[in-house]
């Protein structure tokens, strides 16, 4: 997994890593991208879950051993990137083999994650033990929808 930010604090070779970025766009790999812009109140509230991501994908080997897997976000001041209409801000873009989708669901690591895992092909819920909301790891969760799902079943067949 890369990790690429691009802002002021490395505007200087900021045009060589928008070349870098527009070759992993192009060349198969799976590039997340977050487009955002300063003094955006939108931007500002949801680039802390954004930042998250790096954590939580950085403690799983088989995220930070894949090289395919393309973590970018960008000030829009230093956007080249050949990312089709942007029509807001933040604004979030899946690109592999130049075909880029635009991310529309909710702005939280506990969405990020599984766009992120639906469109690399990776399973996130096998190997990903962060505590969500409620302190519960994604297992738990999982787990305990399964058994109650289960106990409604076997209240249903009791019934008849």
């Amino acid at each position: 997994m890369k990790i690429i930010h691009i802002n002021k604090n490395n505007a200087s070779s900021h045009k060589k890593l928008i070349k870098l970025i527009n070759s992993y766009c192009k060349n198969g790999k799976n590039v997340f991208i977050l487009v955002y812009m300063i003094g955006c109140a939108h931007c500002d509230k949801m680039r802390p879950e954004w930042e998250k991501i790096e954590t939580v994908l950085n403690k799983n080997p088989v995220y930070n051993k894949n090289n395919d897997i393309v973590i970018v976000d960008i000030d829009a001041a230093y956007n080249n990137l050949k990312l089709g209409n942007i029509n807001g801000y933040p604004s979030m873009k899946y690109v592999k083999n130049g075909k880029i989708e635009e991310y529309t669901g909710d702005r939280t690591l506990d969405a990020f994650i599984p766009w992120i895992e639906q469109n690399s092909g990776i399973d996130v819920v096998n190997i990903i033990d962060n505590p969500l909301k409620g302190g519960k790891t994604r297992r738990q969760q999982i787990k305990s929808k399964k058994s109650r799902k289960s106990k409604k079943s076997k209240k249903s067949l009791l019934k008849n």
